[in-house]
């Protein structure tokens, strides 16, 4: 078994696959923050990420008005603390987005789940073209391409600047053929375009170019 927690990787399919055939075990989702503890946690049916509601009273309010979302729509979660006796937060703006669902989980608990875990933070969801976007959707697609490394970045333009969302990536290996890469590139535009309704533009980076992270993974770039 792998537990892991600080991103939302366990959350993302391709990246739970990746993990749990890497080191050949199950992974599971754990979610917590420095301020409030640990506040959720994958069951063993993995059908999202359980929420502690004996420890916690949660939340979901609409990023711009602070009013409660709908049923299935994405807010940021504002936690308050039940059972700290030394530092109680009250009304905890977390910066993580998710979205509740309270439909009782086939492991028994009734605790809500927080469907795909934590979908992404506050500061890092962009609108681009009409469409919110969350970084570790665009990751979920990425590391289904065999052809490409696990590492990325995503260039945001300015909005009306009439550019296209820039997607950096790299080949997997050196060894492979440019043809190889070039129409696992256009696979892999054409899943973006399907699932997230933008047309971004990949550029393709010498492979070990690209940062990598050894705390919390930064991948996303804002020009100016």
């Amino acid at each position: 078994m792998v537990i892991t927690a600080g991103e939302p990787g366990a959350q993302v399919p391709s990246t739970k696959k990746l993990i749990e055939e890497l080191w050949g075990a199950k992974n599971y989702d754990d979610i917590g923050s420095t301020e409030i503890t640990n506040f959720g946690y994958e069951c063993i049916r993995q059908q999202g990420t359980h929420l502690n509601e004996i420890m916690f009273l949660p939340e979901l309010l609409d990023l711009e008005t602070g009013t409660p979302v709908k049923a299935g729509e994405v807010g940021e979660l504002i936690l308050s603390n039940l059972c700290c006796e030394s530092a109680p937060l009250l009304r905890y703006k977390t910066g993580d987005l998710t979205r509740f669902n309270y439909d009782p989980c086939d492991c028994g608990r009734t605790f809500l789940r927080m469907e795909g875990g934590v979908l992404g933070r506050a500061d890092d969801m962009f609108h681009f073209g009409g469409v919110n976007i969350f970084p570790s959707a665009v990751e979920n697609f990425i590391r289904r391409v065999p052809e490409f490394s696990n590492e990325y970045q995503l260039v945001v333009p300015p909005q009306g600047s009439g550019k296209r969302l820039r997607i950096r990536i790299e080949a997997a290996s050196r060894e492979l053929s440019d043809d190889r890469v070039q129409a696992a590139i256009k696979g892999f535009i054409k899943d973006i375009v399907y699932h997230i309704k933008i047309t971004p533009e990949v550029e393709l980076a010498e492979p070990g170019s690209l940062q990598r992270f050894e705390g919390k993974a930064r991948r996303l770039v804002r020009e100016r």
